[in-house]
C-alpha cells in the first residue's frame, strides 16, 4: 500500500504542476485573476461611465482573487491564484470526504489516506471532463464552487455541533457563491430544503431570514462600494440585454438559431436541453436519483447521509439554472460545472458508502490508491503536454516588455502587466466587448480610456475586440507582433496615430 502512496502523491503533484502551467497559457486566465488585482489596489469593479470597465463578473469572485496582489508578477500571481484554487478544492471537498470517512475509520492515519486516495480520484475526474474542468482554472466558476462547498461545509457542521454561529457562516458563503456566479442562487436554499426532508419545519422557516440578512449585508458593502446603479447596470441590466437563446440538437456544439425571449417562453426549449442532458449524463441523473432516494430512507448515519442528501439538493436545484446558462449566447461546456461536480462527488460519496464499511480497512486503502493512480494517468497525459518554458506565457511576456521602459502596447485582454507594472488598473476590453453587444450607447469607452503613449493594442490569440471595438476607438489595423510579443495579436490603432502626426 505505501507503494502506491509513495507512486500516487508525486504523480498527481506533476499532473498539478504540469496543467498549472497550461493555466498560464490560458487566454481567459484573466477574467478571474485581473478583478481580484484591481480590488485588491483600490479600483471600481463598476464604473460604466468613467471607467475603467474591470469586469462583469460579480465582486465575489474578484474578493476570492484579490490575495493575489501579494505577488510582484503576472507569473507569481497565476501560481497564487492556481494554489488558491487547488487549496480551495482540497479543504473544502476534503473536508466532506473527512467526514464520510471518519464514521468508518477510527484510525486518523488510514482516515488521511483514504480522504488523501480520494481527493486524487476526484481532482482527477474533475480536470479530464470538460465540464468540471473550470475547477482548475483561475475564473468565476472555480470561486463560486468554493462557497457554495464551503457552505455545505459550514452546514454539516451545524448539524453535527447544532451552533447557530455555523449556520451564520453557512449563510455567508452561501450568499458570496452567488455574487461570485448567478447560476448558484437557486442553491442557496439547499439547508432550508434538506430541513423540511428532515420534517424540522420551523428550522426550514427560520433558516430564511438568517440567509436574507446575510445576502443584505453582502450586498449592501458590494454596493456601498461600487454604487448600486452602476452594479445593477454591469451585472443585471446587461445581463438582461443579452437574453438570446440558442435552438441547437446538440447540447454543447452545432449549429444555433439565436432567439430573444423570457424565461417562461423559454421552458419548452429549457425542457429540450434537459433531454439532450440526459442523453448525455443519464448515469449522472439515475445516481444522484437512487443516492438521494437510498440516503434518506436509511438515514441511521447521519454523517454520511446527510452530506449525500444534501450534495443531491444541491444538484437538482444548480441544474435548471446550468441547463438556462447552456442554452445562452455565449456559453460552452463550463455552464454545467455546478451541477455535474456535485454529480460526481454524489457518485464518489455513494460508492464510499457502500463499499467502505464493508470491505476491510487495509483493502479498501489499497483499492482507493490503485484506482487513484489509475485516475491520475489522463491527468498526467494532460500535464505532459504543456509548454516547457512559462517565462513565455503571454502576460509574463507583456510584463517584460513594460519593464523594459516601452510603453507603446496597450494589453488589453488582460492589463495584467499594467497594474503589476505601474499599479494603475486599465480597463479589460473583455468588458466593453460584451457590454457592446447588448448595450453599446449606454457606457463609455474611447481611446481616452487607452494610455496616452500607447499606439497598438494587443489581445489574445483569438483577436477578441478586432471588430467590435472599432466603434469606440476607430479602425485597427493588425501588424505583426515582436518577437518578445510572440504570443499576443498587435492592432495598430489608427485614431491615436493620427493624434501623433498632429
Amino acid at each position: 500500500m505505501w507503494i502506491l502512496v509513495l507512486i500516487g502523491i508525486p504523480a498527481f503533484l506533476y499532473s498539478l504542476y504540469g496543467f498549472g502551467i497550461k493555466v498560464h497559457f490560458d487566454e481567459w486566465v484573466g477574467r478571474g485573476l485581473y478583478p481580484g488585482l484591481a480590488l485588491a489596489n483600490g479600483a471600481d469593479l463598476y464604473e460604466p461611465q468613467r471607467g475603467p470597465h474591470i469586469t462583469l463578473y460579480g465582486a465575489g469572485s474578484a474578493l476570492f482573487y484579490s490575495p493575489t496582489a501579494l505577488s510582484s508578477s503576472p507569473q507569481g500571481a497565476i501560481w497564487f491564484g492556481y494554489c488558491l484554487n487547488i487549496l480551495g478544492l482540497i479543504f473544502s471537498v476534503g473536508y466532506l470526504l473527512y467526514q464520510v470517512l471518519s464514521s468508518v475509520y477510527k484510525q486518523l492515519n488510514k482516515r488521511i489516506l483514504a480522504t488523501m486516495g480520494c481527493l486524487i480520484i476526484v481532482s482527477s475526474i474533475f480536470v479530464i471532463e470538460p465540464t468540471t474542468e473550470g475547477v482548475f482554472r483561475i475564473h468565476a466558476d472555480f470561486p463560486a464552487f468554493f462557497f457554495l462547498i464551503t457552505g455545505l461545509c459550514f452546514f454539516q457542521a451545524y448539524i453535527k455541533n447544532n451552533s447557530n454561529l455555523l449556520l451564520w457562516f453557512t449563510c455567508i458563503f452561501l450568499c458570496l457563491s452567488v455574487w461570485a456566479k448567478l447560476p448558484t442562487l437557486p442553491a442557496i436554499v439547499f439547508p432550508s430544503v434538506y430541513f423540511i426532508l428532515q420534517k424540522k419545519f420551523k428550522e426550514a422557516v427560520l433558516f430564511i431570514p438568517r440567509l436574507l440578512v446575510a445576502f443584505s449585508l453582502i450586498s449592501f458593502s458590494f454596493f456601498w462600494l461600487y454604487g448600486f446603479d452602476d452594479t445593477m447596470f454591469i451585472l443585471f441590466k446587461h445581463v438582461q440585454k443579452a437574453n438570446m437563446w440558442g435552438i441547437r440538437n446538440t447540447l454543447f456544439h452545432g449549429n444555433n438559431t439565436w432567439i430573444g425571449m423570457g424565461y417562461i417562453e423559454a421552458m419548452p426549449l429549457l425542457f429540450r436541453y434537459l433531454i439532450m442532458y440526459l442523453a448525455e449524463y443519464w448515469y449522472i441523473i439515475l445516481i444522484s436519483v437512487v443516492s438521494s432516494v437510498a440516503a434518506y430512507r436509511f438515514r441511521k448515519n447521519i454523517p454520511q447521509t446527510s452530506i449525500l442528501i444534501n450534495l443531491s439538493i444541491i444538484y437538482f436545484l444548480t441544474l435548471p439554472p446550468c441547463l438556462a446558462a447552456l442554452a445562452h449566447y455565449g456559453s460552452v461546456e463550463n455552464a454545467l460545472l455546478f451541477a455535474n461536480t456535485s454529480g460526481v462527488l454524489i457518485f464518489l460519496f455513494s460508492l464510499l458508502i457502500l463499499t467502505s464499511s464493508k470491505v476491510p480497512s487495509n483493502l479498501f486503502i489499497l483499492f482507493l490508491w490503485t484506482f487513484a493512480i489509475f485516475f491520475v494517468l489522463p491527468f498526467i497525459r494532460l500535464a505532459k503536454s504543456s509548454p516547457n518554458d512559462i517565462e513565455e506565457a503571454p502576460q509574463q511576456q507583456a510584463f517584460r516588455y513594460l519593464q523594459s521602459g516601452k510603453k507603446d502596447v496597450y494589453f488589453g485582454w488582460y492589463p495584467i502587466s499594467h497594474l503589476m507594472h505601474s499599479g494603475v488598473a486599465l480597463t479589460s476590453i473583455e468588458a466593453p466587448i460584451h457590454l457592446s453587444e447588448t448595450l453599446p450607447d449606454d457606457f463609455n469607452f474611447s481611446t481616452k480610456d487607452i494610455p496616452s503613449e500607447a499606439r497598438y493594442l494587443a489581445t489574445g490569440p483569438t483577436g477578441y475586440g478586432s471588430h467590435m471595438l472599432q466603434y469606440y476607438i476607430g479602425k485597427l489595423t493588425e501588424k505583426p507582433p515582436p518577437p518578445e510579443l510572440s504570443n499576443w495579436r498587435l492592432y495598430q490603432i489608427t485614431d491615436l496615430i493620427h493624434e501623433t502626426d498632429e
